[in-house]
């Protein structure tokens, strides 16, 4: 089950883009956007602390600064996985190291190779 944090309603953003390729290739996905009540129907959720289960693998899709944060309160949820997705500009070491304290993996950019693989 994956979270897309950046999750965007505006069809040509990456944010919606990651979304829909995942979801066409079958798996299960909460979209995760403070702003948004639904993308394309579906339940968006505010934060990472909301969804009703935890997500095997986040996909971050949103600015470096806030990355930041979002790595903690990954790991603090026991979210092990975290893929910081290239447009999102966190190839930062201090976003990395945050992320990989909860002891699983991560993974920098490729959003693009999703969706043109997959969509």
């Amino acid at each position: 089950m994956w979270a897309v944090v950046g999750a965007s309603t505006n069809p040509a953003k990456w944010g919606y883009r990651v979304y829909k390729a995942l979801l066409g290739r079958g798996y299960r996905v909460y979209p995760i956007n403070p702003r948004a009540k639904q993308i394309d129907g579906e339940p968006c959720y505010p934060a990472l602390a909301a969804l009703p289960e935890q997500p095997d693998v986040v996909s971050v899709i949103i600015p470096p600064k806030p990355g930041l944060t979002l790595a903690d309160e990954a790991a603090d949820a026991g979210v092990t996985r975290l893929w910081f997705q290239r447009s999102a500009g966190q190839r930062g070491p201090r976003a990395i190291a945050r992320a990989a304290r909860g002891g699983g993996g991560v993974c920098v950019g490729g959003a693009g190779e999703v969706v043109s693989r997959g969509s």
